[in-house]
This record gives structure tokens, C-alpha cells and sequence, in this order.
């Protein structure tokens, strides 16, 4: 979102203050895991500007993000992270080590059981209690965390600049757990969808296990229902905890460049 340009630019000057506190004469091998690099035309830019800024004996590698979280998740092998966060999505990596992914559109075109889609769904129930709609918990809990005390309040505070609706999230995953009508319904549904994500993937050619990520899956109670509603889906498909993270991840694939060369 902030352009390619800026992000080689970024990346080269964390490699250059490594270069020069260890070895200025030392040739980097450089693996970049980038939000958004998975699309070819951003890929192919970023790793041009990524070669006009290093130097001409460095290697480079540039992937997404979900590739590096992939291969740090299961040290190489076959799976499926889950992602909800501030945004949502599902990417899988085969047997074959090919990427497949579902979902992770935007909010544009539809994060479900992400915090901006459940932060958005909760801003338009509370707006349809102000309309005399069905009464929700999430009316009292907006008006302490956010002063959104009637629609005058809920148009000035939504339409600001910098509010964004997954800030929301938290309040509305509370108020579910507490058995609101209206939060419960949506919050499951948002889970439901991303659940149903998950499925377009899962397949034989996938060795049959899911690690979930992003700040909504560290919540306990939505974990659960998240967990439980894939294995519905799935019922041979488990829960496993990552075995690295993404940096780890990016840093095998290093390894895997120099061993090469």
C-alpha cells in the first residue's frame, strides 16, 4: 500500500546497517516475505529495486509474507495457516511446496473474520438499534469505549479520519463470550465464513493440519469456535501450534539460497 519503491527502499537500508556493523565487504543473502509480493507484477518491481539497491553480488529472493509464515509454521513441509486479524485470510502450501490461498481480499471485497469486517458489522448493528432495530449490548459498550452515544456521534466518530473499525473487534468478541444475541450471531457467522474459506484449500494434496495467526486468533473463546467450525468442515484436519515464525521462516529460506550457491 505504500508502493514498492518505498518498501525496497526500506529493506535495503536495514540490509545496509547490517552490512556496515559487521562486514561492509560481506556479499547479503536477502529474503524479503512482503505483504502483497505474491501478485507477479508487484513481485517482479520489488525485486528490481531491490537489485538497483544492493549490491550486484547479493542474492535476493522476494516472496510474501504468507510464503515466509508458511515455511517457518511447518519447517518446510505441507499446511494451512489461518489468518484473522485486522484483516483475514487462508494460504496453504502443498506437497509439492506450490502456494495456494483463499480469501485475504481486503475489506474492499470482504475479510471475513477479520476485525475490520466484525468492527463493521457491529458499527451497522449499532447503527440499527438507533433505528429502533433489535437492541444489542454492543450500544452501551460503544458509548464508554468510543462516545458513541446516538447517530450524531456514530457518523462524526466512524467518518473520522484514522477510526478504523477493528478496533472494534475486542469489544465485540467480549460481548459475544457474554452471550449477546446480536454479537454472538455475528461473530460466528464471521467465523463460519472463514472457516468455509479454509475448506476451498484443504485437500488431499495437503498434509492435513492448521495453524491459526493474527490478534483475533490469540482470543481463547474465538479460537475455539474458529477450530471447531474448520473441523467441521474437515473433520480429519488438526490444530498444531507453528513451529518458527515468519522470520525464522525467511531465514530457512536463506539458508536454502546459500546452500545452493
Amino acid at each position: 500500500t505504500h508502493g514498492a519503491t518505498h518498501v525496497a527502499g526500506l529493506i535495503a537500508s536495514v540490509v545496509a546497517r547490517i552490512r556496515n556493523q559487521f562486514d561492509p565487504e560481506m556479499n547479503a543473502v536477502v529474503v524479503a516475505g512482503i505483504a502483497g509480493a505474491g501478485r507477479a507484477d508487484d513481485h517482479l518491481e520489488v525485486e528490481q529495486l531491490f537489485r538497483q539497491a544492493l549490491s550486484r553480488n547479493d542474492r535476493i529472493m522476494v516472496c510474501s509474507d504468507a510464503f515466509v509464515a508458511l515455511e517457518g509454521a511447518f519447517s518446510g513441509g505441507s499446511g494451512v495457516i489461518i489468518i484473522a486479524g485486522t484483516g483475514s485470510g487462508v494460504y496453504a502450501l502443498d506437497k509439492d511446496r506450490k502456494l495456494r490461498r483463499a480469501g485475504g481480499w481486503g475489506p474492499h471485497l470482504g475479510d471475513p473474520g477479520s476485525g475490520t469486517s466484525i468492527g463493521l458489522n457491529a458499527l451497522r448493528s449499532v447503527a440499527r438499534a438507533f433505528d429502533g432495530g433489535q437492541p444489542t449490548e454492543l450500544t452501551a459498550l460503544f458509548a464508554e469505549h468510543f462516545g458513541i452515544y446516538d447517530r450524531s456521534d456514530l457518523i462524526r466518530i466512524v467518518y473520522r479520519e484514522g477510526f478504523y473499525p477493528a478496533t472494534c473487534a475486542p469489544l465485540v468478541i467480549q460481548s459475544a463470550e457474554g452471550g449477546d444475541a446480536v454479537s454472538s450471531e455475528m461473530v460466528l457467522m464471521e467465523i463460519k465464513k472463514l472457516a468455509d474459506e479454509s475448506s476451498l484449500v484443504m485437500d488431499d494434496s495437503i498434509d492435513s493440519r492448521f495453524v491459526l495467526m493474527g490478534g483475533l486468533s490469540e482470543n481463547r473463546w474465538f479460537a475455539e469456535q474458529l477450530i471447531a467450525a474448520v473441523v467441521k468442515n474437515g473433520p480429519s484436519w488438526r490444530r498444531v501450534e507453528p513451529d518458527r515464525g515468519p522470520e525464522m521462516g525467511a531465514l530457512s529460506l536463506t539458508e536454502q539460497l546459500t546452500s545452493k550457491s
